[in-house]
């Protein structure tokens, strides 16, 4: 019920924005190829990055023998890779253009996730902080460009409503991770419970394959954001 209200609250939203001579939001940007499939790609990002801090806390506290503070310093690797990688991806996007940043961004994003996908509970903790390191130093670059290609596609009267809509895209990105990526897991571990594993090996195959599926789905959201560049508008 909630998810068909909330269905037709978006359509009469879009309907009446579509037709009032002032919009909140700019509808007929979304008729530009390359804006629709980067603001996709952002929801798209956002989702399959939240993974990591939605599933492995579960690996580190139930699977390893890692003292704590080093796994919550671990956890943070994603972010300070991500800190320290925007300031040189704003030079970045200041000379190459951002719509070549962002699919690298997210391709590096992927092979970082994919990477988490292959840990064991013993696991060397510099693969792990490895593979950390790169989902962040992936999203620290296609953030700051995906931020430059929303600003640059909206008119200057629009800003404002641009850049909210890109904390929009994190929003629906993180909340739909947040219910889709855990009936995700659930499903993966039930599955290996069925065919015979037990608690620990239903965990671990269900965590290898869901980090392989956002994995690619990262690394093909790079794909998209490329081929639509490609495209004539």
């Amino acid at each position: 019920m909630l998810i068909a209200a909330a269905a037709a609250s978006l359509a009469a939203f879009l309907r009446w924005e579509s037709r009032i001579a002032h919009p909140i939001v700019q509808i007929a940007l979304f008729r530009n190829r390359a804006f629709a499939a980067i603001t996709l790609a952002g929801v798209l990002m956002y989702l399959v990055s939240f993974s990591v801090l939605l599933i492995v806390p579960y690996f580190f506290v139930r699977y390893t023998a890692l003292p704590l503070p080093l796994a919550g310093a671990l956890l943070a690797t994603g972010f300070a890779a991500m800190a320290a990688v925007s300031p040189g991806a704003g030079w970045l996007v200041g000379r190459i253009a951002a719509e070549r940043i962002a699919p690298l961004g997210a391709l590096v994003t992927g092979l970082g996730l994919f990477l988490i996908g292959e840990w064991q509970p013993d696991t060397p903790p510099q693969f792990m902080l490895f593979a950390l390191a790169l989902q962040g130093l992936g999203m620290g670059l296609f953030q700051v460009a995906y931020m430059e290609i929303v600003m640059a596609a909206s008119p200057l009267a629009y800003r404002g409503v641009a850049g909210s809509l890109s904390m929009l895209t994190r929003t629906i990105g993180v909340v739909t991770a947040a219910a889709g990526l855990t009936l995700a897991f659930q499903a993966l571990q039930g599955a290996a419970s069925a065919q015979g594993a037990g608690e620990a090996q239903a965990f671990l195959s269900a965590f290898r394959n869901l980090f392989h599926v956002v994995g690619i789905a990262a690394a093909l959201t790079g794909t998209m954001v490329a081929w639509a560049r490609r495209r004539p508008r």
